[in-house]
Parts: structure tokens; sequence; C-alpha cells
């Protein structure tokens, strides 16, 4: 833990930290990069956080989400590190952090409905995400029954599709994040199912060329 830094309490509310992480005196890159996120995450939810309750305006201060980015970026950076044999990061104990359910949150396509619940993601609000929080942090989260679908094939029949609800869509992208550089880098290159930027077309043109 740098100096200077201080982490979100570990009760069921974070507390708010006592610093603001300031790129301006900061020299350390890492520090600055967390504080430059979390402006712009910030500015995003900046008029929602000021018209909240007390509990959710105190959960996402800006000093709070400098903090969630920080612990994301030193978690990336141990894993771009040792990219070979085991690795140890916090993983729940970031997950459970509402800024970083925030962050998770943001990258989410919003316009994507939920699953059984029929909540939008786009609608999902900052008390939501804290509730979320507290679920995760006193270990009393459980993910909800997907949503089944099913879409026409270019063969005439159907594909059956699960869509999870929205909440466990933010915990999914929330470990995605922190997985997904984990794993990626450790793949095969002839592997195209389920990965970012290939599918059964890139499998296809690697066959094609060899």
């Amino acid at each position: 833990m740098s100096p200077g830094y201080c982490r979100s309490g570990e009760g069921v509310t974070p507390k708010p930290v006592q610093l603001l992480l300031d790129s301006n005196k900061c020299d350390v890159p890492q520090l600055k990069s967390a504080n430059k996120s979390a402006l712009a995450l910030f500015a995003l939810y900046e008029n929602k956080i000021s018209k909240a309750s007390p509990q959710v305006r105190s959960a996402f201060m800006l000093p709070n989400i400098s903090a969630a980015y920080l612990e994301f970026e030193s978690i990336l950076k141990t894993i771009k590190q040792k990219n070979q044999g085991k690795v140890k990061i916090p993983v729940y104990k970031l997950l459970r952090d509402p800024c970083y359910l925030l962050i998770a949150y943001s990258s989410l396509k919003k316009r994507t409905g939920g699953g059984i619940d029929d909540i939008p993601v786009g609608n999902v609000t900052l008390s939501a995400i804290l509730t979320l929080s507290k679920q995760l942090y006193m270990k009393k989260y459980h993910p909800s029954p997907t949503k089944r679908i099913y879409i026409p094939k270019a063969n005439g029949k159907m594909r059956p599709l699960g869509i999870a609800s929205t909440r466990d869509k933010i915990v999914q992208q929330g470990l995605y994040l922190i997985l997904s550089p984990l794993f990626e880098p450790r793949f095969s290159l002839h592997s195209h199912g389920f990965r970012p930027n290939k599918s059964c077309h890139t499998a296809l043109k690697t066959i094609y060329r060899t």
C-alpha cells in the first residue's frame, strides 16, 4: 500500500478515505492513472451522487473511487508482472467495494435488458449498487436464475440463450475485468471460442491460411 493512500473502511458501509490522490503532486504513474480515471467516472455520476442519500454520497465520494481504481490497477499490474504460475490477488475484497462495482457497471452496455428481473442495465441506481456491495460484504449475495430465451439460427432452428439478471451482470463484469487479463495471455493462440476479438469467423480464416 502506497504512502498517503487510505482505503475505505471495512464496515458494511464504506467510510470515506481521508486523502484524495492528487495527480498534480504524485510522481507515481499508477496513482496518476487512478485519479484520472476516478475523476472521469465521478463526472458521469456527480449529479446523481449529489441528489442521493447521505449513505450513497458517502460511499461514492471521489477519494473512494480513486482508491478503488488504484486497487484495481495494482491487481492488473500484479497480473501483468507474473504471467506464469500462481497469482494471489484479492479479487473478492475488491469485488465487494461499491466503487469498484460502479466501475464494472459503467463498462456494461446500458441498453441491455435484464434477466428474470427485467430491469434494463441503464435503470440501475447507485443505491442498488450499494445494496449489492453490502450483500457481497455480508456474503448474502446469491445469483438469480437466468432468463431463457430462444433466438433463430441461420438454418431455421432456434438457439437457447440465457440472460443473467442485472445485478448478476454487474458482478460478472467485475470478475471479468480481473480474470480476463489473468487468463487471456495464457490461452492458446489457436483458441477462438468466447474470446475477445475472436470467433468462428477468425477460426475459419486461420484454417484457410494454413
